[in-house]
């Protein structure tokens, strides 16, 4: 993804190696980031920030953050559109779906992104690239009064809303 600061950055491709062991945490001195794979936590002590997991190992933290993942949220309006409708309609969650709607844009002239939230400006964004480059015409939509409305005040908000226009995306 590209950064705000217009830096290029991904943590699902950073090596290993820029990731802190569990181990390591609590000796690092400058704390870092570890990733726990295949694991279930059971409960969090919120009050004493330690994550209780399933086997019965216990992890002390400073600041957690809670990816449970989750299913992309179709439109209602969506819900009785005849099947060549539906074969334009992309849900987008995984690398995968970024593969297929690549090689459905690379025969698309306009693409309209639905969700004004963290993944879709992030693929709205992406997208403008192309738009900047006159490949392709990036709209988004979305139900609020700005962009990332729901988790920003409004002032970011607004500012959000402008960068994202900055980028090549048409708001509407």
């Amino acid at each position: 993804f590209k950064q705000w600061n217009g830096k290029v950055r991904s943590l699902y491709y950073e090596p290993g190696a820029f990731y802190t062991p569990v181990s390591d945490l609590e000796e690092s001195k400058n704390g870092g980031i570890s990733v726990v794979t295949g694991r279930k936590v059971t409960s969090i002590d919120a009050e004493n920030q330690i994550a209780h997991l399933e086997d019965g190992a216990k992890i002390k933290y400073g600041k957690c953050l809670l990816a449970t993942g989750g299913k992309p949220k179709n439109l209602a309006v969506l819900s009785n559109v005849p099947e060549d409708v539906m074969e334009k309609v992309t849900l987008f969650r995984k690398v995968e779906d970024f593969h297929n709607l690549d090689g459905i844009l690379k025969k698309s002239k306009s693409v309209t992104v639905f969700g004004g939230g963290f993944l879709g400006s992030e693929l709205a964004c992406a997208l403008g690239q192309r738009a900047k480059l006159g490949l392709l015409e990036v709209n988004q939509a979305f139900q609020e009064a700005g962009n990332m409305a729901k988790v920003l005040p409004d002032y970011l908000s607004e500012w959000t809303t402008e960068k994202v226009k900055s980028e090549g995306v048409n708001i509407i």
